[in-house]
């Protein structure tokens, strides 16, 4: 190659070297904007489904500790649907499926509502605030 070519080279490559490094910096900054917006999506989505999870339990014992006065066909069939709503939550999660097992969350649901059942309406608050607080532990670890 003569002096003249290398010299229409080094013309070429300095002009074009501030665009290509301009359209790197874009794609670059780009992957990595999106790849922090999914994860700050999952993370919502997360904390939405332990909302949620949160949400149904309580209403459900609420529900299942009030069920012994639960004197009208009504009152027993919110309390059934209260706790299927519960129970369906626990298992239909997708972000937290992982999480929720990990806590044995449905094992400990069924074991709070048996001993709800035996005690005639009566709720052992500790049990169940060790698993609320469990689960809001595992939650943080989310945000």
């Amino acid at each position: 190659m003569s002096d003249a070519h290398w010299d229409l080279l080094k013309k070429i490559v300095s002009e074009l070297w501030p665009v290509v490094t301009l359209l790197l910096g874009i794609l670059v900054g780009g992957l990595v904007s999106s790849r922090n917006q999914r994860r700050q999506w999952v993370s919502d989505t997360k904390c939405r489904e332990y909302r949620e999870l949160m949400s149904a339990m309580t209403r459900a014992i609420a529900l299942a500790v009030n069920a012994p006065g639960a004197t009208t066909v009504t009152e027993q069939q919110a309390r059934r649907d209260a706790e299927g709503i519960a129970l369906s939550i626990i298992q239909d999660r997708i972000f937290i499926a992982k999480e929720i097992k990990e806590l044995k969350v449905l094992e400990r649901w069924h074991a709070l509502l048996d001993a709800i059942v035996q005690r005639t309406g009566a709720l052992d608050e500790k049990d169940f605030d060790k698993l609320k607080e469990d689960i809001i532990n595992e939650a943080m670890k989310s945000i």
